[in-house]
C-alpha cells in the first residue's frame, strides 16, 4: 500500500475549505448544544416556577421564558448562513 499521496496544486485550497466547513460545523454543533442545555434549564425553572403559588414569581417566569426564547432564536441565527458563502 502507498500511504503518500501526490496531491496537485489545486487540491489545497479545496482541502482547505473543506477542513474548515468540517471545522465550522463542529463548532456550530457545540454551540447548539450549549444553547439546548440552556434552554432546558430554562424550561426546568419555568415548570418550577409555575408550580409555586407565589405571585413574586411572575417575573422570574417571564426572564425564563424571555431566555427560552432567545435560545431558540439564537439557533435558528446560528443555523441560517450557509458557511460556503461566509467570508
Amino acid at each position: 500500500m502507498n500511504f503518500f499521496v501526490r496531491l496537485r496544486p489545486d487540491d489545497a485550497p479545496r482541502r482547505m475549505a473543506r477542513d474548515r466547513l468540517c471545522g465550522m460545523k463542529t463548532i456550530r454543533m457545540l454551540i447548539t448544544i450549549f444553547l439546548v442545555v440552556l434552554a432546558a434549564a430554562a424550561v426546568a425553572g419555568f415548570t418550577w416556577a409555575n408550580s409555586l403559588d407565589k405571585p413574586p414569581l411572575v417575573g422570574g417566569r417571564v426572564v425564563l421564558l424571555l431566555g427560552g426564547i432567545a435560545c431558540l432564536g439564537a439557533i435558528a441565527v446560528l443555523w441560517s448562513r450557509s458557511p460556503e458563502n461566509a467570508r
